[in-house]
């Protein structure tokens, strides 16, 4: 498998958003990126396959992929899509804004893949920013792109996404105070009663509410960060995988190596020979 890496992908290396027009001219085999990916089908048709599932593409199809989570294009026919690149932390910072619509953060949040469906003129109105954001010309100043990119994450407020909630409710404040700790200092030996001395709320309270506003408790939602960092660390770096483990906040080799294969489907050191032989190809995101 291949791995894109956003030091490879972005149009400079301190940049958190980038996005790429691509004419896929064939099938695109399993690849993974360190970097959130939005893709925005303009035309033709694919078959869009993750861990999470498959399912056929077609123009005005989106699909959404996580860091470290794999995704392929397969049975193309005249395939064009405009990719969205995203660094993962920007969801608790400047684009935190989208816990106010609960499909779409559970869509960006959890880990694995989606697929959905925006309006024509959803689309269009993307497609014309995403132009923007790819051809900017220097300098490329991070407001304009941030703001760039909120417009065209706004079109997918309303999109149709698998694995969205049924009935959900726009993040509480505590809740938001929770993931962006978590998110901040994934290593630190949390627990469900030190996040809620934290922000100051009851630890049932606050565990009822992360699991219904979020999809699950904080604790699994802190093992997806870990394993998201643990990903990204087996493919860029030589360290032992018990370092690694320890770098992300799982000390006990043992239960790394469980928590990241019910993630990934594939021990640390599988996921590092499956990724590692291509990663200094670099490469052109799909």
């Amino acid at each position: 498998m291949d791995l894109y890496r956003r030091r490879d992908i972005f149009v400079a290396p301190d940049e958190e958003v980038g996005a790429a027009r691509i004419e896929v001219g064939g099938d695109v085999a399993e690849h993974t990126h360190d970097f959130i990916e939005i893709a925005f089908v303009l035309q033709g048709q694919a078959l869009h396959r993750s861990a999470t599932g498959s399912a056929t593409i077609g123009r005005a199809s989106v699909a959404l992929v996580r860091p470290g989570s794999w995704h392929a294009y397969e049975r193309l026919q005249a395939l064009t899509v405009v990719n969205l690149y995203i660094a993962p932390d920007l969801l608790h910072r400047e684009l935190s804004w989208i816990l106010d619509y609960p499909a779409l953060a559970s869509a960006l949040l959890r880990g694995g893949a989606s697929t959905g469906s925006i309006s024509e003129e959803a689309l269009e109105r993307a497609s014309v920013w995403l132009l923007q954001l790819e051809t900017q010309p220097p300098p490329r100043r991070r407001p304009s792109l941030l703001g760039l990119t909120a417009c065209i994450l706004a079109e997918l407020v309303d999109a149709r996404l698998t694995g969205a909630p049924a009935v959900a409710r726009a993040s509480s404040s505590f809740v938001r105070r929770a993931m962006a700790l978590l998110a901040d200092d994934p290593s630190r030996p949390w627990t469900v009663e030190a996040l809620a001395a934290e922000t100051r709320i009851s630890a049932p309270h606050l565990h009822r509410s992360f699991r219904s506003q979020v999809g699950m408790p904080p604790m699994a939602w802190l093992d997806q960060v870990r394993g998201e960092s643990a990903a990204r660390l087996l493919v860029q770096t030589d360290l032992p995988v018990s370092e690694i483990g320890r770098a992300v906040g799982w000390s006990d080799p043992n239960y790394a190596s469980r928590r990241f294969r019910a993630l990934y489907a594939a021990t640390p050191t599988e996921y590092r020979q499956r990724f590692r032989t291509q990663a200094d190809g670099g490469g052109a995101g799909n």
